[in-house]
């Protein structure tokens, strides 16, 4: 019999899955997404996306660039900021194996979202009664939940009415029988993921 005269290599025959985004997802323009893949037999990976299912036009790449070349992790974190319908991420072998996989099926990124939030009520000249319940109104555009505050000072100090309430437009404030007494009072609603998303009554 014989043997080989020295040790060789098995290795995996090299392989990419993308597993998310895929489709049907929808995100918010600047929002970060991670791009996640299963692989083998791959040391570097580059990704690419395309906004038009692939097909270029003379004003439109078919794919915009990524990475070229990423450390396989099996996650990458990155935003997009055209909205489409017909996204899809590429993800390919850096190296020289040739190898490949696309997203199943295209994902959606939708126009980013302005943020705002405006107080209706209390937004200055009424007069609330202590002991008795007020509601607060107010509307919001892409604000999940809200901290609710008012201040017996023109704004010096704050007290904390809700915190992390509901963004839905309406409390009931049922205020302390023992609060005292001011005429220079404001309430101040704002994003319980950015204070600086906020809104304040017009008046006292």
């Amino acid at each position: 019999m014989d043997e080989s005269d020295a040790v060789f290599t098995i290795s995996p025959k090299p392989f990419i899955a993308v597993l998310a985004p895929t489709g049907g997802d929808v995100f918010n323009a600047g929002d970060e997404i991670v791009i996640r893949w299963e692989s083998a037999g791959i040391e570097n990976v580059g990704m690419q996306y395309t906004t038009t299912n692939g097909l270029g036009s003379l004003s439109e790449p078919a794919f915009y660039n990524i990475t070229g070349s990423t450390p396989n992790t099996g996650e990458y974190a990155t935003s997009f900021s055209i909205p489409s319908n017909e996204y899809y991420i590429e993800i390919f072998d850096a190296g020289t194996s040739g190898s490949r996989n696309r997203s199943i099926g295209n994902f959606t990124i939708s126009p980013q979202i302005t943020k705002s939030i405006t107080v209706l009520t209390p937004n200055g000249g009424e007069v609330l009664l202590a002991g008795e319940a007020h509601e607060i109104q107010w509307f919001s555009n892409g604000v999940e939940n809200v901290n609710i505050e008012y201040s017996l000072n023109g704004g010096t100090t704050w007290t904390m009415v809700a915190a992390a309430e509901p963004s839905d437009g309406l409390f009931v404030w049922n205020i302390n029988p023992n609060s005292n007494a001011s005429d220079n009072c404001i309430v101040r609603i704002s994003d319980v993921d950015n204070e600086a998303i906020k809104d304040i009554s017009n008046g006292v």
